[in-house]
């Protein structure tokens, strides 16, 4: 690998141990192909360099440190909530309901001629994740099928301190699904780092919707997400993520044919010294696309946030309608954001838009809902309230958000 700047020699070692050591089955020319990718990763590239400028790459070296002392006793170990495994790959069945849906199937059985992604160029964790995941949750949606909702349980190979998760989505002409992905870890003091990679595939006229939770105290995570979208095909993304000692999201979705949609939506509450990276590149090849992002952030204490969106409008993709919006509400004089959306068009014709708010409540709207008859901290939790109630809309009536919602409740009542 590349001597990578920024990067502390602590997390470096780590990672060089992880593939070293890795001991996965199953995918033989992928891992080939992925471990070229890590061998050639070059953070000094201008993009990369970009891409984690303001990363805080010491958050990472305590839980790196205690993953890599346990890799020295054994190689990674599989934990997979004792589901049957064929070659490492649990095969989310379309014709039965409940626990039993996960069953297991053969890697040749497993995509067809859909081809997993090796990782995310500006991202070596993806690359790492890549080579290293040994339990892989496939959701495949037959054509024509309406899948319903469903919540799919992370399947993780993992060591102490550290865990990988990877989740492959593809759904077939026509289909439709939607899914539920709570990252959740209860009553641990133990650091953990979670790798995540969520690699999606729809195909013509194909609909999904995923709804992603991410509430781990102790937990800094890195998750990716990349999503290859065919004509007429309609992607949502919505994302909640609170009480995450280190959150870091990278988005990037392809828009391949004509006609295509997608709404990318996330709110993060972040309190103390928490940290949250948000990067989504989305990619119009086709005409006529149709693009949404929304991601608010509600910021308090010493805690940070970095957004950064892309949207590209490749030559010929005539007639796309893309827009970004990044409103951020800070609530202490420490907390900071750094927000970047961007433009790249190099068609004619097209509909794009980007914007973004960082600010505190508006004294006028307090003073306002005072004269209503509101105490001041009832006008505040109001207003609060107001702001990332429209997130919470977006997700499935049947995404179980009742505790994240009480929670978040809680953590604003303390902001006033």
């Amino acid at each position: 690998m590349v001597v990578k700047e920024g990067m502390t020699n602590r997390l470096l070692s780590f990672l060089d141990t992880l593939v070293e050591k890795r001991n996965c089955q199953g995918f033989s020319e992928f891992r080939k192909e992925s471990m070229a990718a890590y061998d050639a990763f070059d953070q000094n590239k201008p993009e990369v360099r970009e891409a984690w400028r303001f990363f805080d790459f010491s958050v990472l070296d305590s839980v790196s440190d205690v993953a890599r002392d346990a890799l020295e006793e054994s190689c990674l170990d599989k934990r997979c909530s004792d589901r049957a495994l064929c070659d490492g790959v649990l095969n989310f069945s379309s014709d039965q309901q409940g626990e039993q849906d996960f069953v297991a199937c053969s890697e040749g059985q497993l995509l067809g001629d859909k081809v997993m992604s090796v990782g995310l160029p500006r991202s070596v964790f993806s690359y790492v994740n890549s080579l290293t995941f040994s339990d892989l949750v496939l959701l495949k949606v037959e054509a024509g099928e309406d899948k319903g909702f469903r919540e799919l349980p992370v399947m993780i190979c993992s060591t102490k301190g550290m865990v990988v998760s990877r989740i492959h989505i593809v759904l077939e002409k026509g289909a439709k699904a939607t899914v539920f992905l709570p990252h959740r870890q209860k009553g641990s003091s133990t650091e953990l780092f979670h790798n995540v990679f969520l690699d999606i595939d729809l195909d013509e006229d194909a609909e999904l919707q995923v709804d992603v939770v991410d509430a781990s105290l102790q937990c800094s995570q890195i998750e990716t997400v990349m999503v290859r979208q065919q004509r007429g095909s309609r992607f949502v993304l919505n994302t909640l993520s609170y009480a995450t000692r280190m959150s870091r999201r990278d988005i990037h979705v392809s828009l391949l044919g004509e006609n295509t949609k997608t709404y990318l939506n996330g709110l993060a509450v972040l309190s103390e010294k928490q940290r949250f990276y948000q990067h989504a590149d989305l990619d119009h090849h086709s005409k006529n696309g149709q693009a949404e992002q929304c991601f608010k952030t509600v910021l308090s204490g010493t805690s940070f946030c970095e957004y950064s969106g892309l949207v590209t409008i490749q030559p010929k993709a005539h007639g796309c309608d893309s827009s970004q919006e990044n409103p951020n509400l800070l609530l202490s004089d420490q907390a900071r954001v750094m927000t970047r959306p961007q433009l790249k068009i190099d068609a004619d014709d097209v509909l794009c838009g980007h914007g973004s708010t960082v600010g505190q409540l508006d004294d006028a709207h307090v003073l306002y809902l005072q004269s209503r008859g509101l105490k001041k901290q009832e006008a505040e939790f109001l207003l609060l309230q107001g702001f990332v109630t429209d997130i919470y809309d977006n997700f499935s009536e049947d995404s179980d958000l009742v505790e994240d919602v009480s929670a978040i409740t809680e953590q604003l009542l303390s902001y006033v």
